[in-house]
């Protein structure tokens, strides 16, 4: 992924996740050390699984490429099985 990327998402949902901040969040993801773990097609798009760092916690996002921006679909933070996957791949 880009250093620079946009991202856009759907406010209400935004509102509605689980995380402390919305998706706003998303703005520190770390994609040097994030992980693709799943592609599948939804809708004519495909939407990518990614596990990755935000802070001091794994989050995983999932995301599809937009002409103008990528989109947030949702996000939450990483559980167990996420995080040992992550940690294999980073050897964090």
């Amino acid at each position: 992924m880009a250093d620079e990327l946009n991202y856009d998402w759907d406010e209400d949902k935004s509102e509605r996740t689980r995380t402390n901040r919305g998706f706003e969040i998303m703005l520190g993801f770390l994609w040097d050390y994030a992980l693709c773990v799943e592609i599948q097609p939804h809708e004519g798009e495909e939407r990518e699984k990614w596990i990755g760092p935000i802070g001091d916690y794994p989050y995983t996002i999932i995301v599809t490429q937009r002409p103008e921006a990528l989109r947030v679909i949702t996000m939450w933070r990483a559980d167990q099985t996420e995080i040992r996957l992550w940690r294999r791949e980073f050897e964090r």
